[in-house]
């Protein structure tokens, strides 16, 4: 990705270097806070959902449903920024050109108009494609699929190696961040084959 910006640049793109320096700083820091976090978020829930952990144990080809409900009931990443381009009516609501709009994905993906029991840890979850932790269409966050796999393999490494994983702790802590949902810590305890 970083060389490809440098090879539009070369071929004459107009950003200055601070835009590319923030692009490769986004493109770090979010995929490995993301990643991690979104593992974490995933691991707590499958925890607190000892027969949905059970039944990847035993269907490993359910865990790119288990990462996305995972994603969904947990994003890491709770709401964008966008700017109106022009004045619009939103359900009722007057947004102004060039207004500071706030997309909370984090709600959206709890919106029981789209998600049946959308608090409930569901494998069988069947509209997954309607959840918006990584933004949609051309507004989706770049490195979405590399976090999907990402996770995905973490956990099929966890689940190859602990034949039992648990908590240490019942009560989970928060980070206090805005625009994240991150632990704090996930305090573990395995056992393996």
């Amino acid at each position: 990705m970083i060389s490809r910006l440098l090879d539009k640049r070369e071929e004459g793109a107009v950003f200055s270097d601070s835009e590319l320096v923030d692009n490769c700083m986004l493109l770090f820091a979010d995929g490995i806070g993301n990643v991690d976090s979104g593992l974490a978020n995933l691991l707590a829930v499958l925890l607190q959902n000892p027969q949905q952990l059970a039944q990847l144990y035993h269907k490993p080809e359910l865990i790119p449903q288990a990462v996305d409900e995972g994603l969904r009931l947990e994003s890491p990443g709770q709401f964008i920024s966008r700017i109106a381009t022009e004045d619009m009516q939103w359900q009722g609501q007057q947004i102004k050109q060039y207004q500071a709009i706030f997309l909370l994905l984090g709600s959206a993906n709890h919106d029981e108009a789209v998600f049946a029991e959308p608090e409930v840890f569901d494998l069988q979850r069947d509209n997954l494609n309607e959840s918006l932790s990584f933004g949609r269409s051309s507004h989706s966050c770049v490195g979405a699929h590399l976090v999907r796999l990402e996770m995905q393999a973490a956990l099929r490494v966890l689940l190859a190696h602990f034949s039992e994983i648990s908590l240490r702790q019942k009560q989970l802590h928060w980070r206090r961040r805005r625009a994240h949902r991150w632990l704090e810590s996930l305090p573990l305890s395995v056992e393996r084959f």
